[in-house]
């Protein structure tokens, strides 16, 4: 089995041998970069006891680049998520309850504190 030279990459020949792309970002590069600086701080703000994002590291050349991800833009037949009724109406439409006992009917019940928590362990989704 061949062995593999090791390179190191924090010299400045290795360095000067990478293409320009590597070392100077473009103006769409800098304008990804602010924007993904932007997002890093506000999901940073939303979800401070979560890991922070790596959306822009450091390349072989010590130069930021913005990580390229792909979000495939799709039309759904659901679009007003914005509300919590319209969301719970597709739940309702996705799901089917099954109950585990047929002692509920129609009528209409109204069940508090620990009554409402034994009636929801007993409920399955299908």
């Amino acid at each position: 089995m061949a062995e593999v030279e090791a390179i190191d990459t924090q010299t400045s020949e290795y360095i000067e041998g990478l293409p320009d792309t590597f070392k100077v970002n473009t103006p769409q590069e800098k304008r990804a970069l602010k924007l993904a600086e932007n997002f890093r701080q506000q999901y940073a703000f939303l979800y401070p006891n979560r890991m922070s994002l790596l959306l822009a590291p450091t390349n072989e050349a010590n130069t930021e680049k913005v990580i390229c991800t792909y979000v495939i833009p799709t039309l759904i037949r659901y679009v007003n998520f914005f509300e919590w009724q319209d969301i719970a109406n597709y739940i309702r439409n996705v799901f089917k309850i099954r109950h585990e006992h047929s002692s509920l009917t129609s009528q209409a019940l109204i069940l508090a504190g620990e009554e409402l928590k034994k009636y929801l362990f007993k409920t399955k989704f299908i």
